[in-house]
């Protein structure tokens, strides 16, 4: 039964799901890094896996702010597409 039910299991796993798992896995990395820099202070962050980008929400103090959440995100994903939403107190 427990074979079974690990093989058709196993039915699911496509490059989708793969993708789709990798960009999660990336969105919680950005996540975690923002929100533990020391250097920036952001009381509402967000950060939403889509098919091929991430969405990065959240409210910022200034621009200066903003541009440095946007750099580090975009150090933190490399080449990933970013879309950001961003908006100021």
């Amino acid at each position: 039964a427990i074979r079974a039910a690990l093989l058709e299991k196993d039915k699911l796993k496509s490059e989708e799901a793969l993708r789709a798992l990798e960009m999660k896995a990336l969105a919680k990395k950005v996540r975690a890094g923002i929100v533990t820099h020391p250097k920036l202070f952001i009381p509402v962050f967000d950060v939403f896996p889509g098919n091929d980008r991430l969405l990065i929400t959240g409210i910022v103090h200034n621009p200066a702010e903003r541009r440095k959440v946007e750099e580090a995100v975009k150090e933190l994903t490399g080449m990933v597409r970013v879309e950001f939403a961003l908006h100021y107190r």
